[in-house]
């Protein structure tokens, strides 16, 4: 689990000191803050996917409107985020209406040391469930980046295109170096390459993936796909192929017979602007 920070929202400065030190022990970092306003300035400031998980005291249990706003506005700026309400009696009186506005659990403000490891676990918990609940996010987030390359494929990409797309999708051969790939750059722009090594033993297997993980990493640090082929070729021209330079496969250097024919599309979503590279691949 990354770093463990929570946020404790209670008005009651001393049961936020010990809490945040008894919390120590568990490996959660502490911030605090002394009420709803002071907590939203600090999260505003701080960003939420910062933290795991939000402790929040239910000091208007007079007046739930107010726990509710707050619920609302923290799933509205991070939906990922647990919230842990607590009231300082072990009454659940608005338990229901808390849960269902979607905080992750409602139970008594902690008293002892009993209290507090029932109290651990349950932090625990939602510390958890908000990293899975990013995970999910980000997912879903790559289909809907998926889902829109698809629609700018149906829209802009010709016919011809989208049939040697799908026919490269599953490689005719177990073991080949035949390969489909889609890579974000940034929020409005993807990366997509269609791509063939020469041959279907494990060489081209291994010529691909290492083109591939090239790409991944050199992209990521915003180096553009033209660059990315210009350094991808100086490696297989001065070093693999040297007849000197030994072989992991066995003898010397890869042989000059290995190549790779590339297509690849710079996609910007924004701006509607697409740069095509053409690397060895038939003119289409």
């Amino acid at each position: 689990m990354p770093d463990k920070r929570i946020l404790l929202v209670d008005e009651d400065a001393l049961w936020r000191k010990a809490a945040a030190a008894a919390l120590v022990k568990e490996e959660f970092c502490a911030a605090e803050c002394a009420n709803i306003s002071e907590a939203q300035k600090y999260i505003q400031e701080n960003d939420p996917s910062r933290f795991l998980a939000i402790v929040f005291e239910n000091t208007y249990s007079e007046n739930l409107s107010k726990t509710v706003e707050f619920l609302e506005w923290i799933k509205g700026i991070d939906k990922t985020l647990a919230v842990i309400v607590c009231d300082k009696t072990s009454e659940n009186t608005f338990a229901a209406e808390v849960l269902r506005k979607g905080a992750f659990d409602f139970c008594p403000r902690p008293k002892n040391v009993e209290e507090l490891e029932i109290f651990t676990k349950v932090l625990q918990d939602a510390c958890k469930k908000t990293i899975e609940a990013r995970q999910a996010y980000t997912m879903e987030k790559s289909v809907r980046s998926l889902a829109r390359m698809e629609q700018f494929s149906h829209a802009i990409l010709v016919p011809n295109i989208q049939t040697q797309l799908r026919i490269h999708y599953t490689p005719h051969d177990r073991v080949g170096g035949d390969f489909v790939d889609v890579l974000p750059l940034g929020e409005d722009k993807i990366l997509i390459m269609v791509g063939d090594v020469s041959g279907h033993d494990l060489k081209a297997g291994f010529f691909s993936a290492y083109f591939q993980g090239l790409v991944r990493g050199l992209s990521h640090h915003g180096h553009g796909i033209v660059e990315i082929c210009e350094s991808f070729n100086n490696i297989v021209n001065r070093e693999w192929q040297q007849k000197n330079t030994p072989s992991i496969f066995g003898g010397k250097g890869l042989e000059l017979r290995t190549t790779l024919s590339l297509l690849a599309a710079e996609v910007d979503l924004k701006n509607d602007v697409a740069v095509v590279v053409n690397c060895g691949s038939p003119a289409l």
